[in-house]
């Protein structure tokens, strides 16, 4: 098999196995959150809003989980021209992230769709919650990738190695 071939595929089966391991646990994050705000309340509306509760929670992941693809894409190939060690990028995810978050202005929102316009003692507490699950996301991601990136070398070369992976489909009757 083309060395260029098995690179290509080694690293595009690491980022969907990196992709659904951050899409999974995103979703069930969020899902679980969402399900204990349902709880909490006390009117019980889980029959009409669930199913749309449902599909914002996994359009939310599924955009975060593309997030991280690219920015990891991004690093990827920064990586080609600089050389940096592979867990810088999971330290400096959370300052960027709490200045990202900053600067888009979800920091002023509250539970309780409160909007408290600068006030530092509501605004610390959503950033380093946010700025934790953002970097803690993409954490998993980075991980999740260069862990796959190990495994399926060594399963792609036994696999090449013993014949499977080549053989085309069996034609005898």
């Amino acid at each position: 098999m083309n060395p260029n071939i098995k690179t290509a595929v080694r690293f595009v089966l690491s980022h969907f196995v990196a992709g659904t391991v951050c899409f999974v646990l995103g979703l069930g994050l969020l899902v679980g959150l969402c399900g204990l705000a349902i709880l909490a309340e006390e009117e019980q509306t889980i029959s009409v809003g669930f199913p749309f509760l449902l599909f914002v929670c996994v359009a939310t992941v599924l955009c975060i989980t593309v997030g991280y693809s690219l920015l990891s894409l991004l690093l990827l190939a920064l990586r080609r021209r600089v050389r940096y060690p592979l867990w810088l990028p999971m330290v400096a995810v959370f300052p960027v992230a709490v200045v990202a978050l900053m600067a888009s202005g979800l920091d002023r929102i509250v539970p309780g769709d409160r909007i408290v316009p600068g006030v530092l003692e509501y605004r610390m507490p959503v950033l380093f919650v946010s700025g934790v699950l953002t970097a803690g996301g993409f954490c998993i991601y980075w991980l999740a990738f260069f862990l796959s990136m190990a495994v399926i070398g060594p399963l792609q070369d036994l696999l090449i190695h013993t014949g499977q992976l080549t053989q085309g489909p069996s034609t005898e009757g």
